[in-house]
């Protein structure tokens, strides 16, 4: 979602998103509601990285064909040392031999990316292999045009309107019922009870815990698993200034809080720059 700021007249993400040609289904979601244009033309991967006392540095793919722009790229980039940029190289190759089932999670990503012949971090290797599976295309940046409200949710609301679905604004669900281990029916604040074939979750793990019945938590396994997880906070501070002080749109940080730097210059309205800081869990405990 996104907001516009009273003071300033930006419009404010929650949280600064930017898309990568990989995203098929994104991509063929925003197709399906008539938004695709509101995306930047794509780009080729380059990313400016910029450590405290040190030099820029920059990863950049060239115009060549798959796999090569990512081969050439990655042994041109000096933020990686030598063994680590043919480590990346014997990981992607790894990669584009396994098969979906072959990606367990019994590592963790460092471990993982020291022994790329075994699978591990089940999730971030489908990433990489989308990478590498979608080609010259799939490693593009697409910098959205306007704030996430405009370039998804209002449209996708839109859409399932004219296709005869139902929104139903600021109506709490209570909690969710079962039969057995089958999914039955939601019931709304008010006690308005909705059945349906499918049911599609897009709450945060926290608030899911709240609505399922205790017994399916502790005695399904697959909901089981929410007792395991902990938030990783996102932070992200936004800056003004009256004049433009940063020429790059995507800058990795090194040595700072913050770890990555977002120039809104792409964006219509005003400009501005975004810090993001991942588990961001002190800054939180700040008192606001």
């Amino acid at each position: 979602t996104s907001h516009r700021d009273s003071v300033t007249g930006s419009v404010i993400d929650n949280g600064p998103h930017l898309l990568m040609g990989w995203y098929t289904e994104t991509l063929a979601f925003l197709d399906k509601i008539g938004t695709r244009d509101r995306l930047l033309e794509p780009r080729n991967l380059s990313i400016d990285f910029q450590s405290v006392g040190k030099k820029w540095k920059t990863l950049k793919l060239p115009p060549l064909p798959s796999p090569w722009h990512l081969l050439v790229g990655l042994l041109n980039f000096d933020g990686l040392s030598l063994r680590q940029r043919l480590q990346t190289i014997g990981l992607g190759k790894a990669l584009r031999a396994l098969s979906d089932e072959d990606l367990p999670d019994q590592f963790s990503m460092p471990e993982w990316l020291d022994r790329p012949e075994f699978c591990s971090a089940a999730l971030l290797a489908r990433v990489f292999r989308e990478i590498l599976r979608t080609g010259r295309q799939g490693a593009t940046f697409l910098f959205p045009k306007v704030g996430l409200s405009d370039l998804y949710t209002e449209a996708a609301a839109q859409f399932i309107q004219n296709h005869g679905g139902h929104i139903f604004l600021k109506t709490p669900v209570m909690k969710i019922d079962f039969h057995g281990r089958e999914f039955k029916e939601v019931e709304l604040e008010g006690g308005r009870k909705l059945e349906a074939d499918i049911l599609l979750l897009t709450v945060p793990f926290a608030v899911l815990r709240r609505l399922i019945p205790e017994a399916v938590l502790y005695q399904d396994s697959f909901f089981h698993a929410l007792r395991n997880l902990h938030p990783s906070p996102v932070l992200s501070v936004h800056f003004w200034f009256d004049r433009e002080i940063v020429d790059r749109d995507f800058i990795g940080l090194g040595g700072t809080r913050a770890h990555w730097l977002i120039n809104k210059r792409f964006q219509e309205g005003p400009r501005y720059l975004s810090l993001v800081q991942v588990g961001a869990h002190e800054e939180l405990a700040i008192p606001g």
